[in-house]
């Protein structure tokens, strides 16, 4: 490697050294974050730009020295994450899901890990795993051990695209893992792929109307351009028309609409002139109806596909927004018949929810028991389960199976933090006396406070929780208060919270053909995909460190050597 350069840049105000190894390292950050191919930097005319204009000391770096330095920026975070969990005295959650390929029909088993750290209650994941085998039991319980993560698993949220892979192992793995509360958590399933099929449908029953939008913005946007963007300049706006949506991805749709229905007045006097228009006025109600459904399931997908924040407090509010939305449509003639269908599907999914979901809808303090009652009566209420809330056979026993389930893993926690009695606890805290008077104005006289839990029901949070505290998330909440007021409820939380209500991320939750992978990814070796995408979650949560030493033996390195076979057999070279 060449030896560092001062710049002979005299403008700069103090003398700046370039060092061809730290080039190296910042180059791979640049890769890994970006999800770059490892060669961008080894490419003639990128070499030949840096030369000439930015570093005449600038030598090719070629992707087989990019990817063993990455290989080894990989080994390092896989064995610290390995130390951290040997250590971590909470659960981890996995998402299990499957990857598509579109040159073969090769199916890659994705598992992600999903945990709350107890001293920063920050929610964390990785990519652990990517195999292109069929066997969900072997290849979860090879990567389960590899992590040292067999005794933490809390819970495995799976797709529905591998129902038939999925059902050959999943008893396997409540055998081996043992979980909880013999498996009532241990397996829930993604709404993502439920709220796509749904969306799908009620754009079928309405594709002709959204053809005639489409029809309407080509016209304004391409061949009508220039006399629109007067048009629109006339009338004092600066905004132009939306632009077409991508019939793939269905956000694009309700963007698309959105805009339209924004635009209404004058897109309707554009177009009215053109002597094409075919938009009648009921095709404007449909267009506006429409839009009022892809808004309740565009802001579901949003907040239940954000992994950096859980999603397991929110599911329960969002089946009620959703329930909501069908109760309103299926008094639409025109809506009827797809909103029954789409009910049909969201009950099927709805009857699967394991009791994960309303425990931590239960820890929410601006919520609480009653609050998830309530919500369990609304939705089944919405869904025409039953016409009267207050002798509901189908809630009472949803009802009997939270409490139930609530008060059974609390139990748990307490006999593991074997937590004291509360009225024998010596706690000097100020919040909790102001909670201790709020609960004793309202108890019975013979009434004893014996469990956080007991006390978390009892507390008025009106009292607790100032003006600050309604706009603070739940996630936070807890982090900063609640653990120090509940400290068996707060361990309890944190496991709850790394449950995923969704297996994809936001950027795929909209994309009706799910994750597929090109031809050049799944030709490859499917473990550097792995590594690529546990080194960016990696370094988007910690941050990048350069590590000098991880550099040195990369002089003299053998570019014939073809670093793309370094498999996990290789790991600990």
């Amino acid at each position: 490697m060449a030896e560092p350069v001062t710049s002979c840049a005299s403008s700069t105000p103090a003398a700046w050294t370039y060092d061809p190894k730290l080039a190296i390292e910042k180059q791979l950050k640049c890769i890994i974050t970006n999800e770059l191919p490892f060669d961008m930097f080894s490419r003639p005319l990128w070499i030949q730009f840096v030369q000439q204009n930015l570093q005449p000391a600038y030598e090719r770096v070629s992707k087989y020295t990019i990817k063993r330095l990455a290989f080894k920026y990989y080994i390092k975070a896989k064995k610290d994450l390995i130390a951290y969990f040997e250590n971590f005295q909470g659960k981890v959650s996995l998402i299990i899901h499957v990857w598509d390929t579109l040159c073969t029909d090769l199916k890659f088993v994705v598992i992600t890990c999903h945990w709350v750290d107890p001293d920063t209650w920050k929610m964390s994941k990785r990519t652990i795993c990517i195999q292109g085998e069929e066997n969900v039991h072997e290849t979860v319980m090879e990567c389960v051990n590899d992590f040292g993560l067999k005794d933490k698993i809390f819970s495995i949220c799976l797709d529905d695209v591998g129902d038939a892979m999925y059902a050959k192992g999943m008893e396997k793995l409540k055998r081996d893992l043992n979980p909880m509360f013999n498996g009532i958590l241990f397996e829930t399933k993604c709404i993502s792929h439920v709220l796509i099929s749904m969306v799908k449908k009620c754009l079928d029953h309405v594709d002709p109307v959204i053809e005639k939008a489409r029809n309407m913005l080509f016209y304004v946007n391409s061949l009508k351009y220039d006399e629109f963007k007067e048009f629109m300049r006339g009338k004092g706006v600066k905004n132009t028309a939306p632009s077409l949506n991508c019939p793939d991805m269905w956000n694009t749709t309700y963007k698309m609409l959105r805009g339209i229905v924004a635009q209404k007045a004058l897109l309707m006097e554009f177009y009215a002139s053109s002597g094409e228009n075919d938009i009648n006025d009921n095709d404007w109600v449909v267009i506006e109806s429409l839009l009022g459904i892809l808004k309740v399931f565009h802001s579901s997908t949003v907040r239940l596909s954000n992994a950096k924040s859980p999603s397991t407090p929110l599911l329960l509010g969002e089946c009620l927004l959703i329930s909501d939305m069908f109760k309103k449509y299926k008094q639409d003639p025109f809506w009827q018949p797809i909103i029954t269908k789409l009910q049909s599907m969201f009950l099927k999914y709805y009857k699967t929810i394991p009791p994960v979901f309303s425990c931590a809808t239960a820890l929410n303090p601006k919520i609480g028991v009653k609050g998830v009652e309530n919500i369990l009566e609304d939705i089944e209420a919405n869904l025409g389960l039953t016409n009267n809330m207050s002798d509901s056979t189908f809630a009472k026993v949803s009802i009997a199976k939270f409490n139930s389930a609530l008060q059974e893993v609390f139990d748990h926690y307490d006999t593991m933090h074997k937590s004291r009695p509360r009225d024998q606890a010596h706690d000097t805290s100020s919040s909790r006396n102001i909670i201790f008077q709020s609960v004793s104005r309202k108890r019975s006289e013979s009434g004893t406070i014996s469990s956080d839990l007991e006390l978390f029901n009892k507390t008025d949070f009106s009292v607790v929780m100032t003006n600050d505290d309604e706009e603070t998330k739940m996630l936070e909440w807890w982090s900063i208060k609640g653990c120090q007021l509940y400290p068996v409820l707060g361990a309890m939380v944190r496991d709850l919270l790394t449950v995923q209500a969704c297996v994809e991320d936001l950027e795929y939750a909209f994309c009706f053909k799910g994750r597929e992978l090109d031809e050049e990814t799944s030709m490859g070796y499917p473990w550097w995909l792995q590594r690529r995408i546990f080194l960016k979650e990696h370094f988007d949560e910690v941050g990048w460190e350069d590590n000098g030493e991880l550099v040195e033996d990369l002089e003299g390195e053998c570019e014939g050597h073809n670093y793309d076979k370094l498999s996990d057999a290789s790991d600990e070279e």
